[in-house]
């Protein structure tokens, strides 16, 4: 890696890391979900749609991980429990760390 994918990679990892932290912070699943007046997209859309461009670019173009992005899927989906939502975190983590060097 040179110093620059170890920065950025690291960077990405750290925003994961609090990404998860907030989601974990909701009081439930269902929160996760609400989109408050002037919010067009919930928290668990944004989730899925940063692990879905992870997993893509970085995993995909960059790792040649194989993975096929689903992007509707991402706006779509709803009521994704918390911790599927955090597999899916850990995959874009997974990609990074594959996907950087």
């Amino acid at each position: 890696m040179t110093p620059m994918t170890d920065t950025f990679g690291a960077l990405i990892l750290r925003e994961l890391g609090a990404l998860r932290r907030e989601l974990e912070a909701y009081p439930d699943d269902a929160s996760i979900w609400a989109r408050p007046d002037g919010v067009p997209n919930a928290a668990g859309t944004l989730a899925l749609h940063l692990a879905g461009n992870l997993r893509h670019f970085i995993g995909a173009r960059l790792g040649g991980s194989g993975y096929v992005r689903d992007r509707a899927r991402e706006f779509e989906a709803r009521d994704v429990p918390l911790a599927t939502l955090v597999l899916e975190l850990d995959e874009a983590e997974a990609a990074v760390r594959r996907g950087m060097p």
